[in-house]
């Protein structure tokens, strides 16, 4: 998907039992569970050793369900930011200056292709370059990328489909990343001018589990770095109808590389590189082991002894099951989490699309892409499970 200088591709993927799937979502009031599995293996460096900058920046990983319905749009992250810096200027007798987005609220992946008005999770190995934090440090990056013609605004991820966004500039998406080698940790969401959650700083080091799950180490200086591993993603879509306005939650969990579970790796070499890389293996237990972990974190409360599952969940027992049988708990459906300041909080929601672009055929949408540089990245399997894990009642 990815193999030498500003690369990066997409595949399109669907199956009957997809379609079907699909095509009863608008007749369930229970929804729809999709997990999906997607194995990578490859060597995506960018700089020689020689440079003294390994790796400046690394591939991306892109997943998401779209829809086919004449509507279906796709280009790479610096084709919208381009876009972006050429519609929000203007001009003045000392010339051009910009004005509200220069671009979608993001820097990494510049070569990664990503879907219009569906749901974006997407995984930045590496480090970009640029300052460190949201937008141009390695780790997740979930939002919904929307267009809107007003000057200032342009392409923009959002968390919720919106026809009002502020005129001078907007954009706003959850974020989960290191940099500087893993010292410095980000959780949050990002809104131009408020950022809430953990920005920087050196929370990791006494909450390593929560890391470990949520933040893939920078690898900044790593002059051997590799990338591979299976990106898992969870994603409960739910219709409703408030005020006449069609809308979609979408609730999500994602792993970059599957929790507590590692890939034997072998010395590799590539053009004169040497890096560690897993080699194209079938997918045997991984993705038995990958469920019942990805089960047990998001779902399996007994008899209200509480797991702090992915650290700072809040509490809930069976008891806790909301009018549509789905249980709080589960990344995207609002849980809390300290904020910058003492004592306060700030919440993950699930995503909000506009259900209109939901008709048509149904695809898994996977993208890979470099930031430049030489190396590859192969696609070698993918598995999709529909309708788990979920709860449909509880005793």
């Amino acid at each position: 998907m990815d193999n030498g200088t500003y690369q990066g591709s997409y595949a399109l993927i669907t199956s009957d039992i997809l379609q079907n799937t699909f095509s009863t979502l608008s007749q369930s009031q229970n929804g729809l569970g999709l997990q999906t599995f997607a194995y990578f293996s490859g060597i995506p460096w960018e700089d020689s050793p020689s440079t003294g900058r390994n790796p400046k920046v690394s591939d991306a990983i892109v997943l998401s369900y779209v829809t086919d319905n004449n509507r279906f749009t796709v280009d790479t992250v610096s084709y919208y930011n381009a876009l972006n810096q050429g519609m929000n200027r203007v001009y003045t007798f000392k010339g051009y200056y910009p004005v509200g987005n220069q671009n979608i609220g993001i820097n990494v992946g510049g070569d990664t292709y990503l879907p219009l008005n569906f749901p974006i999770f997407m995984y930045e190995y590496g480090w970009a370059s640029g300052g460190p934090g949201p937008g141009s440090s390695s780790g997740y990056y979930v939002g919904i990328l929307q267009y809107n013609s007003t000057k200032g605004l342009g392409y923009f991820l959002t968390t919720q489909y919106t026809n009002n966004p502020s005129p001078n500039g907007y954009y706003d998406y959850y974020y989960s990343g290191s940099a500087y080698g893993g010292s410095d940790y980000y959780f949050l969401e990002d809104i131009p001018g408020n950022i809430q959650g953990y920005n920087g700083g050196s929370y990791c080091s006494n909450n390593n589990q929560f890391c470990d799950i949520f933040a893939p180490t920078d690898q900044q200086g790593n002059p051997y770095y590799s990338q591979y591993g299976v990106f898992w993603l969870y994603n409960w879509f739910q219709e409703e109808n408030n005020n006449n306005v069609n809308t979609m939650n979408i609730y999500f969990l994602m792993n970059g590389n599957i929790y507590n579970y590692s890939l034997a790796s072998v010395p590799y070499s590539f053009n004169g590189y040497e890096a560690y890389a897993i080699p194209p293996n079938p997918p045997a237990s991984i993705f038995t082991q990958s469920y019942i972990n990805a089960y047990n974190t998001a779902f399996n409360q007994q008899n209200k002894n509480y797991q702090r599952a992915l650290n700072k969940y809040q509490q809930f027992t069976p008891d806790d099951v909301n009018s549509n049988n789905f249980i709080p708990g589960t990344f995207g459906y609002a849980e809390q989490y300290n904020n910058l300041q003492p004592k306060t909080f700030f919440t993950i929601y699930s995503l909000e699309d506009d259900a209109n672009y939901y008709d048509g055929t149904p695809y898994l949408f996977i993208s890979a892409g470099s930031g430049g540089g030489s190396g590859y990245m192969y696609l070698d399997w993918v598995i999709v499970t529909y309708g788990v894990p979920y709860v449909v009642s509880a005793s």
